[in-house]
């Protein structure tokens, strides 16, 4: 049997040089685009910042009630201008869920409270909470200055949801996210943190060591 032969190919016209032009006009977009990132939300600092929050050792809480608790931040500054806090988040990153962060404020004592979690209340007209033992409400933390290291005044605090009934939260990192005139930051912390809600003194345990991570 006799099999036809293809027809020739079309010959295609000649590759066309890329103009001078688009490589001039890329990177001016590219530089554009950024710029006007940088105008939006402003400049971004690389790493922490100056700004810390301290953390020693591991807790676990068994908490009695599903009615918000709370702990204080150990937050201070290094950099010679005040760092503005904008706001805070948690991360889990165990077999526990995170918590959810229902407010930020400051407190009106001056002492370390122990970094534990306390029973968060309402303030006066609601506003905010205070913790027991750690003083009353003063003012949000979001949009406060703290001020540079050495400064002795009000304490931040967070106040979380609980965790469910037999369940347990777990916190490993807490991430603030600031800025220091017009650089903004996203600090991310070691914090480990968990609570549970009915059960015993082991469902406590597992939770604090994948809260340290001892285990996933």
């Amino acid at each position: 049997m006799a099999v036809p032969l293809l027809d020739s190919p079309t010959s295609a016209p000649p590759h066309q040089p890329r103009s001078r032009w688009t490589w001039v006009i890329i990177p001016a977009l590219v530089v554009a685009l950024a710029g006007g990132a940088s105008l939006y939300w402003g400049p971004i600092g690389l790493g922490n910042g100056p700004l810390s929050v301290t953390f020693r050792g591991a807790e676990g809480t068994a908490v009695p009630s599903q009615a918000p608790v709370g702990t204080i931040l150990h937050m201070s500054t290094a950099g010679p201008a005040p760092a503005v806090v904008d706001s805070i988040d948690v991360v889990g990153g165990t077999r526990y869920p995170a918590p959810r962060v229902l407010a930020a404020a400051m407190l009106t004592t001056s002492s370390a409270c122990d970094v534990q979690l306390l029973p968060a209340r309402r303030a006066a007209g609601g506003r905010s909470f205070s913790l027991t033992g750690c003083g009353s409400y003063r003012e949000p933390l979001y949009g406060h200055a703290l001020q540079a290291h050495g400064y002795q005044g009000p304490v931040a605090a967070a106040e979380f949801t609980a965790p469910a009934r037999g369940t347990c939260w777990a916190i490993t990192k807490v991430v603030v996210h600031y800025h220091v005139g017009g650089k903004h930051y996203s600090g991310t912390y070691p914090f480990h943190l968990a609570a549970c809600l009915g059960l015993g003194n082991a469902g406590v345990l597992a939770a604090m060591r994948a809260a340290d991570g001892n285990i996933p």
